[in-house]
């Protein structure tokens, strides 16, 4: 996936960073965990990690076991990769990992899915998981696996999309240029569909479980800049004097009210959540400066309403794998640029 880099950077220190074999997860307490939710948690909103904990929007913690790399919110909890130490946290350089899944108050299990790279999303609704397996399909001429497209209905349990197509033929491509060349990864997803990119980019329906090439200019994310909500409607304004504000495409201005007045708003967690900071400390104006702490921050549109975390403050954060916005930063606390 392309690097997600936002204007987070100037303030703060950015980490930029930017699926498998089923197993026997049939008729077992595990898959019916993971694969099919009578309990979801809420997708809308911010969710953050740091440490071993999953922090939902509406206060919900989900315990991990430790660092995670990379994750999603979508069915019962999050699905995620572990990570060996926090330097690794939301890092997507790593070898083949077993995905993990996670429940509110309950210790986190495997999947029997193995995930390669950010090669991981979920919709909107949180009712698919989408990935792309790159480590069980039929082997090309040089022992690399040709890549298939799954995706998961958590509502009812069974595998939607089981495809190849697009990802090339293992008799006459060479997987490993391929791949690399062509930048395999998933583009966008919505409640309906999921897009992936390889040999050409493809669509595929999320209830038929049918795909097919899409058409020039079709597909992608919404918005290609992480200051414009997904939806077009609101875009983030970062004057070089003033405090940041969100403006829509009407021109209504919305009054942001974090409770101090140092803060400042860098991209989108979905259409109605910006995401920024709130700062304190002996610096001046509204962006991050040695000395002062930052702690995450979100505003909702149109009120301006937000929420603080103070509990993100000098902590490595990691956000859910989507396509917009970074994928971890560390918030400094009283010292820390």
């Amino acid at each position: 996936m392309t690097q997600r880099v936002g204007l987070v950077v100037a303030a703060l220190v950015l980490f930029a960073t930017g699926c498998g074999d089923e197993g026997d997860v049939s008729g077992t307490d595990k898959s019916a965990a993971w694969r099919t939710s009578t309990d979801p948690v809420t997708t809308s909103g911010l969710a953050w990690a740091a440490g071993s904990t999953v922090h939902l929007s509406d206060g919900t913690q989900i315990d991990t076991g430790g660092f995670v790399r990379s994750f999603v919110v979508a069915g019962d909890g999050v699905f995620f990769v572990p990570a060996d130490s926090e330097e690794d946290a939301g890092l997507a350089d790593f070898p083949v990992e077993e995905l993990k899944f996670g429940l509110p108050g309950e210790s986190p299990t495997g999947t029997g899915l193995t995930l390669s790279g950010w090669l991981l999303a979920g919709s909107p609704d949180g009712r698919y998981l989408a990935a792309i397996d790159t480590t069980s399909g039929e082997k090309d001429d040089f022992g690399t696996p040709q890549a298939t497209v799954l995706a998961f209905d958590l509502q009812t349990g069974e595998r939607v999309i089981d495809s190849t197509l697009g990802m090339g033929d293992p008799d006459e491509d060479d997987f490993a240029d391929g791949y690399s060349e062509v930048e395999l990864q998933i583009l966008s997803m919505t409640n309906e569909s999921v897009s992936v990119g390889a040999f050409g980019n493809f669509v595929f329906d999320l209830t038929t479980g049918e795909g097919r090439e899409l058409e020039e200019g079709e597909g992608g994310p919404t918005v290609d800049d992480e200051l414009t909500s997904p939806s077009g409607e609101w875009r983030i304004e970062n004057p070089e004097e003033g405090s940041d504000r969100i403006v829509g495409a009407d021109g209504r201005k919305v009054a942001l009210d974090p409770g101090t007045p140092r803060w400042l708003v860098s991209w989108w967690a979905d259409d109605e959540t910006a995401v920024g900071a709130v700062i304190s400390g002996p610096g001046a104006g509204n962006r991050v400066e040695p000395g002062d702490t930052a702690a995450l921050m979100t505003c909702v549109v149109p009120s301006g309403e937000c929420q603080v975390f103070e509990d993100s403050a000098g902590q490595k954060v990691v956000f859910p794998d989507a396509f917009n916005g970074p994928d971890a930063i560390t918030l400094p606390r009283g010292g820390a640029a």
